[in-house]
């Protein structure tokens, strides 16, 4: 069952909101073609659901987003994603001491929406894409390795992937109207979150997150500034920008053999 914890939103979450988001999950693990290794259901009684006004300004999160050189050598501040509807994180901090919790923005999704209908859908939409950031944190190390060594690799293949998983949950309960918002909205966030678009519609595989999450503990820096690594950013890129999704699934499949 779904927990929420309200600590500084507006607007809460109702038992109807909860239950559309439950309904989202357990709908697309009912059917055999979803899985049951892909299930997100198993951690939602372990992951508290935090509702904020804004991302908070813990200490011990804002140590996750310091100083560091982009893919050109250019030195950047790296500044918490205020911007973003949710996030997922293990904070080290007395309530969480490192535990898996997500955080979402009711307030801000709502002003993105305007109607109650669309607020659950997008509001299970943020949810699973967290809770797909959880599925693939490999024992706390979510914030290690290659995160650390090169932010850029990391998004472009974790965000479309916990993109990926929202449409795979939305597509199994029919492609109605809450698919198409779903997918109308990831094609709408910015860059490597769209990718998720191109993950789900090149058909990927349904083990391409689980060798993500093995893989990405053991990512180096020769390999993030090798030559692998160059044709999947550049690849990813391409496919933003011009739609080529067939070629997708192998480039994916290279980098994550």
């Amino acid at each position: 069952m779904l927990k929420t914890i309200n600590i500084s939103s507006m607007r809460d979450l109702s038992a109807e909101d909860c239950s559309f988001v439950e309904q989202v999950i357990h709908c697309a693990e009912r059917t055999s073609k979803w899985g049951c290794a892909n299930h997100l259901s198993r951690l939602i009684d372990n992951t508290p659901v935090f509702l904020v006004s804004e991302t908070p300004r813990l200490p011990e999160y804002l140590e996750n987003w310091d100083n560091h050189d982009d893919r050109d050598g250019n030195r950047k501040k790296v500044k918490p994603p205020e911007e973003l509807l949710g996030f997922y994180s293990r904070l080290n901090c007395s309530f969480l001491n490192k535990q898996p919790a997500i955080f979402i923005c009711p307030d801000k999704i709502w002003e993105s929406t305007g109607n109650i209908m669309d607020f659950r859908i997008l509001t299970a939409k943020v949810i699973i894409h967290e809770l797909a950031h959880a599925l693939m944190d490999n024992d706390g190390k979510q914030f290690s390795y290659v995160m650390e060594i090169d932010r850029e690799l990391f998004d472009s293949i974790e965000e479309p992937l916990a993109n990926w998983f929202v449409l795979k949950y939305f597509y199994f309960n029919g492609e109605g109207l809450n698919y198409h918002y779903a997918e109308e909205f990831i094609l709408s966030q910015p860059m490597y979150y769209k990718l998720g678009y191109d993950f789900f519609h090149s058909d990927i595989n349904d083990n391409m997150w689980y060798r993500w999450r093995n893989k990405k503990e053991h990512f180096t820096d020769s390999f993030t500034n090798g030559k692998a690594a160059s044709d999947w950013i550049k690849k990813a890129k391409d496919s933003i920008h011009e739609r080529h999704a067939s070629g997708l699934k192998t480039e994916l499949e290279n980098i994550l053999k």
